[in-house]
């Protein structure tokens, strides 16, 4: 959707909800990431919003999708917002997809500018976030997975429990939610509990996602599907997770 457009429908569906429920917590869509044309397109909306209402957007939760992808026309990735003429735009590699480090930056990012803008005293979620490359990727030997590098293990030590330590703990007084300790995180959601879509290919069961905290047991979603598949239940990943909120207070 244009950013333009998305002010408008914004303040629509605003006035609706507040209308039905004056109590209720409206949240901005969540956009997939928060990159240097990201950034563009917010302030596309945010722009338009006060021109065509002559008053700042109203926000009561801010929100996004926290991935590490690269922006580009025609291939794998977020893809370009739409409304912007580029043609590319963060060159992350495929590895970087489970790099917190370069995932708390955008944290960081999307906390400053919202700073910027008189925003550091709102709620910041993630509704969905993770790494969506499966085990397969990056991995010549499927499905032997010794040495690959989206592996549920590679995935818990390089991604999953840094994300759960730093949204827990991190905190900065200086674009930090003061009503929760300064942290920059509120509240997140991991990708995903069961979404284990997939297909066979000679013969092997191949997600199109990774990060499943369960297994559906449903096997391919698209024929063929004369390949085994993992049985229903909790994946290995899920039961890090488990391990994890276990030991939380």
């Amino acid at each position: 959707m244009l950013p333009e457009l998305y002010a408008q429908a914004y303040h629509d569906l605003y006035y609706a909800i507040k209308g039905a429920d004056p109590t209720a917590q409206v949240a901005i869509g969540g956009m997939v990431g928060f990159t240097d044309l990201r950034r563009q397109y917010l302030d596309r909306v945010w722009a338009e919003y006060s021109r065509l209402y002559g008053q700042a957007m109203p926000v009561d939760i801010w929100n996004t999708h926290l991935y590490v992808l690269q922006e580009a026309t025609g291939s794998f990735g977020a893809g370009i917002p739409a409304g912007l003429s580029e043609t590319s735009g963060a060159s992350y590699t495929i590895l970087d997809n489970k790099d917190f480090t370069k995932a708390w930056a955008q944290i960081i990012s999307l906390r400053t500018w919202m700073k910027d803008h008189g925003l550091q005293n709102k709620p910041f979620i993630i509704s969905e976030y993770g790494v969506p490359f499966p085990a397969w990727v990056d991995c010549p030997t499927y499905p032997d997975t010794t040495g690959c590098p989206f592996t549920p293990e590679q995935v818990r030590d390089s991604f999953m429990v840094p994300s759960f330590e730093a949204f827990l703990n991190r905190t900065d007084v200086n674009i930090g939610y003061p009503a929760d300790g300064y942290r920059l995180v509120q509240r997140w959601a991991w990708f995903s509990i069961d979404y284990d879509y997939g297909s066979c290919d000679n013969g092997e069961f191949l997600e199109t996602f990774g990060g499943s905290l369960f297994q559906s047991g449903r096997g391919p979603s698209t024929p063929p599907k004369n390949c085994s598949f993992p049985a229903q239940g909790i994946s290995s990943l899920g039961t890090y997770w488990k391990h994890y909120v276990q030991k939380l207070p």
